[in-house]
């Protein structure tokens, strides 16, 4: 299984340009991603030589099946700046810079559970060493040797929204249960109520269970916004690759 993202490439320390191969390097390795073996002159032809050989694995899973898909793993031998091994997940990625602006991350794990969590983790950790990172578009994750993604990636930037987005029912529950809930409370003034303890017994039984009901649901969402929610929104995505 293969996955693939981009992000913006961080500013310089002056803020005026964006960072070079060499800082860009010096950031990953700072936040833990040396690769063992990598060498440590700053001469770029031995460094390029050495992602070449890492990132072969990872290339050699691009589908060749097209002229296009052919030069699409030459492009990431040619402009590969790093790779490396996110340890914890067992997830080999490359980084791919055919323009200045942009980082095209490639990586690779044969579960696609520790993938997506490689994917996670990778964006998490760059996000707290220190450089603002910015993603263009969102994740996507193939299967093996085929040419469109199968699943989409999306970072949750607003947890209250994914929260109630993925507590449809508690939603619908509350909504259903105000609307009740002010109906029997309008309804509880009328004279018909008034003057029936009965009915009056009933309303007040019934106002209380849709007044449990809208605080069961919102525990509900609260649960989900403060314990369930994860960096990466995942769903299932059948969109061409471009």
């Amino acid at each position: 299984m293969r996955a693939r993202f981009t992000l913006r490439t961080p500013r310089s320390v002056d803020k005026k340009t964006f960072m070079s191969n060499r800082e860009i390097r010096e950031w990953l390795c700072s936040v833990g991603f040396k690769p063992a073996g990598m060498p440590e002159d700053d001469d770029e032809e031995p460094l390029r030589q050495f992602f070449e050989e890492r990132s072969r694995f990872i290339v050699q899973h691009i589908p060749g099946h097209s002229e296009e898909d052919k030069e699409k793993r030459v492009r990431a031998m040619r402009y590969v700046v790093f790779a490396s091994t996110h340890a914890a997940t067992n997830t080999d990625f490359m980084i791919v810079r055919e323009a200045d602006g942009l980082l095209l991350f490639r990586l690779y794990n044969n579960r696609i559970e520790r993938l997506q969590q490689g994917c996670e983790l990778l964006l998490k950790e760059l996000e707290a060493s220190g450089p603002k990172q910015q993603m263009v578009g969102h994740i996507e994750v193939f299967e093996h040797a085929l040419e469109t993604p199968t699943i989409k990636g999306v970072v949750v930037t607003n947890r209250a929204l994914y929260a109630i987005k993925h507590s449809r029912k508690d939603a619908l529950i509350f909504s259903v249960s105000l609307i009740l809930f002010i109906a029997l409370g309008l309804l509880a003034n009328t004279a018909i109520v008034q003057n029936s303890a009965a009915i009056a017994g009933h309303v007040d039984r019934f106002s209380t269970a849709m007044l449990t009901a809208m605080v069961l649901s919102v525990i509900s969402v609260v649960h989900i916004y403060s314990t369930a929610t994860p960096p990466i929104g995942w769903s299932l995505h059948y969109a061409a690759e471009r």
